[in-house]
């Protein structure tokens, strides 16, 4: 080779050497800018954001976290699950110009992107910037003064009808995000079901929400006369400020309940959508029964029996099919927990046995003594019956019994944990609602905590 090709050589390759640095220092920049454009849209609608799931083969945004809690994902009736089309779509434009960079393993961790260990191929980004911990709030008008009122989130169910909305419910969403979370995929299998969808909108009140959501369908359709159907639910609507109750009406609860000879666990729901009670788990001839006795008993004790779409499903650890009415008191209990009128940690550490009458009373039920053993042999430390069952059940095992003549007792007792043990360390601490807890057998809070139980 000759000294000019050579040296020809030489200057290509420093050429070369220098385009590499540049091309890499521009991906660096492309990356770092990308994450807090991504940060901004998607702090516009989940504030407190602070970590997103991106699957870059496709050049997705599959997921967004508030600290370790899932927060949206893309399989959540995406796009009206909290996260609007248009802000969707900037996310992927984003991630579409970052990948154009490279999209391989080692070029997204470079930047930072730490692969997810259950979902191959997924990746997580932690958002620049210090995420927003209070909530949102505009300046709003009213009739008597002008001030910062706080907005909140709601979540809208319905149907979209091309030219118009269907309206079936619209609520406050959980402000827990685990809660939130579990809500929203509880309510989304629900309503895919009915071949509706869900969305949220922060607002002042649950009309301004339904009004921001016909905003974005409106512009999204393109047509001006968009609007709510006449089928709508226009009581769920709701006026000019009517602003969200104080108690959250969507949740989960669980509870333990007895029947025959078994113990049975009751998980129950409450979410936005068609008003409706399910309970599955009971044999047919005595689902339609329970439900109306439940229902009933609910609303003559002064409750409030809530319209959304609630169920309870109970199983069991044996193959056995629970029959007759004693799991009455665990499902009213399971309903109130989950549609936020009992505290749901008030419900753990017993099992609940009893009929529920018409009127809200409680009614002893056939084998309540085999019903309090199968809770003893369980490990369950209380069993709360009806009262007149009390002096026979407590001769027969070795268990704590409680007693209660009627739904509005056996809450009360449920309140002030009537069941927990003596040596609760919470109660001693007066800590509001919780499970029972002491250094033998600690609540999972502790446990997770580090205290480990102490032997006899």
């Amino acid at each position: 080779m000759s000294s000019n090709e050579t040296g020809q050589t030489g200057q290509l390759a420093a050429e070369f050497d220098d385009a590499r640095v540049a091309t890499s220092q521009a991906r660096d920049l492309v990356f770092t800018a990308g994450a807090r454009v991504l940060a901004c849209i998607v702090r516009e609608h989940f504030p407190a954001a602070t970590t997103v799931a991106i699957e870059p083969s496709a050049g997705d945004l599959v997921g967004i976290e508030t600290g370790s809690c899932p927060v949206w994902s893309a399989y959540w009736q995406a796009p009206n699950n909290g996260l609007p089309l248009p802000a969707v779509e900037a996310a992927h434009r984003v991630l579409a110009g970052m990948l154009a960079f490279g999209g391989d393993r080692d070029t997204v961790t470079a930047a930072g992107w730490e692969p997810v260990s259950h979902d191959h191929g997924v990746y997580h980004l932690t958002l620049p910037g210090a995420p927003v911990q209070e909530p949102r709030r505009r300046p709003v008008t009213s009739r008597k003064d002008s001030s910062m009122i706080e907005t909140r989130e709601y979540i809208i169910v319905g149907q979209d009808q091309g030219v118009s909305f269907t309206l079936w419910d619209v609520a406050p969403a959980p402000t827990d995000a685990v809660k939130r979370a579990t809500v929203l995929e509880e309510v989304g299998v629900e309503v895919m079901d009915a071949c509706g969808d869900v969305a949220t909108e922060w607002a002042v009140d649950a009309r301004t929400a339904v009004d921001q959501r016909l905003a974005n369908l409106r512009e999204l359709s393109g047509l001006d006369t968009y609007k709510l159907s006449d089928n709508s639910n226009v009581a769920a609507y709701g006026p000019d400020g009517d602003v969200a109750p104080s108690n959250e009406l969507f949740g989960l609860a669980d509870a333990l309940g007895a029947a025959g000879t078994s113990v049975y666990r009751l998980e129950g729901s409450s979410v936005p959508g068609i008003a409706a009670f399910n309970v599955t788990g009971l044999p047919d001839r005595y689902r339609i029964e329970t439900r109306d006795r439940v229902r009933a008993g609910v609303v003559n004790s002064g409750l409030t029996w809530v319209q959304t779409n609630v169920s309870v499903k109970i199983t069991a650890a044996s193959d056995s099919e629970p029959r007759g009415s004693s799991l009455d008191l665990a499902i009213a209990c399971t309903v109130l927990a989950a549609s936020g009128q009992l505290p749901a940690p008030a419900l753990a550490g017993l099992v609940l046995i009893g009929e529920l009458g018409l009127d809200g009373s409680l009614r002893t039920v056939r084998g309540v003594r085999d019903q309090v053993r199968a809770a003893a042999e369980a490990g369950v430390a209380a069993v709360l019956v009806p009262d007149v069952d009390v002096p026979e059940v407590r001769e027969a095992e070795d268990i704590c019994v409680l007693g209660a003549s009627t739904l509005g007792e056996a809450l009360n007792l449920l309140t002030i944990n009537a069941h927990h043990p003596g040596g609760c360390v919470h109660c001693n601490h007066d800590h509001g609602a919780h499970r029972p807890c002491d250094y033998r057998q600690p609540c999972p809070d502790c446990a997770a905590n580090g205290i480990d139980p102490i032997n006899d």
